[in-house]
């Protein structure tokens, strides 16, 4: 069957058809995408024509646009409207896009054809825009590794992959804590100072919920509007309370052994593997 993800969306503006979407399509969609856009690079990769901008940094920027909407549906629909099946799918979605990043930013002919063009980039008549592209494409390959030898690209590999899944793993961890508090309030006083949409829509959240008076949440929505105009100092400070210690609680959704990895990974990524 076709998959609506690797197709260009025939609504409105091309907006994203949340409604005809399944979990199940993400992985399948991803994995065409990437090896559509490989083979893109490989396109530009192979080109024996010498590098320009238009032959080399202009097809790389318009390489891979389906694999960005892709990833980015995703990964916005795993911070807003989470499951445990998207939470899987985004775990195995992690390494297949890192993975994806580091075959394109350690790609040595790719990297050689930039360096080509940023080292004349004086002698070439480019506005600009183009200049400004240049100097930021060769600066992303080179702090991507584009200089290693191959065994220190092949650690970096290995540390990249672990900090995608150890960051996806932190924001779910939040994303639980935010998703599991709630301020059920029944007293009309508590109400003070809120704008009346504030009101309105605590109220609808809490007929949804079966109960009565108005729930409060921290998502953003609702969390701002509540912390800015509340009057009762108590509750402002309950929210906040809350707010703050979103994956630093003593249940299975705490962040702290997950920093310290992350730490680690990153000053062992940066003062031992890249080269700047």
């Amino acid at each position: 069957m076709k998959n609506i993800l690797n197709s260009v969306f025939e609504t409105q503006h091309q907006a994203a058809p949340f409604e005809q979407i399944q979990t199940t399509h993400f992985i399948p969609a991803l994995e065409l995408e990437i090896s559509k856009t490989l083979e893109e690079i490989d396109h530009i990769c192979s080109n024996p024509a010498t590098p320009t901008f238009e032959n080399t940094l202009e097809a790389l920027e318009q390489s891979g646009e389906q694999l960005g909407i892709i990833s980015g549906i995703l990964f916005n629909l795993n911070s807003a409207e989470t499951s445990n099946e998207l939470q899987e799918v985004t775990q195995k979605a992690a390494p297949l896009l890192t993975k994806f990043q580091n075959d394109v930013r350690l790609n040595k002919v790719l990297f050689d054809r930039i360096k080509n063009i940023f080292d004349k980039k004086e002698t070439l008549a480019l506005d600009p825009e183009q200049l400004t592209l240049i100097e930021k494409e060769y600066k992303g390959f080179v702090r991507n590794g584009a200089l290693l030898s191959a065994e220190d690209k092949d650690k970096l590999r290995l540390i990249d992959t672990e900090l995608a899944q150890l960051s996806l793993s932190f924001g779910e961890h939040v994303l639980a804590d935010t998703q599991a508090f709630e301020l059920h309030l029944t007293d009309k006083k508590q109400l003070s100072g809120l704008p009346q949409t504030s009101i309105t829509q605590a109220e609808a959240l809490a007929k949804e919920k079966n109960k009565d008076g108005w729930v409060f949440t921290l998502d953003y929505p609702s969390y701002v509007p509540f912390v800015t105009f509340a009057d009762d100092r108590a509750l402002r400070k309950k929210m906040s309370l809350a707010f703050g210690k979103r994956g630093f609680q003593k249940n299975e959704n705490n962040n702290e052994s997950i920093i310290l990895k992350l730490v680690q990974l990153k000053k062992e990524d940066r003062c031992t593997i890249r080269a700047w």
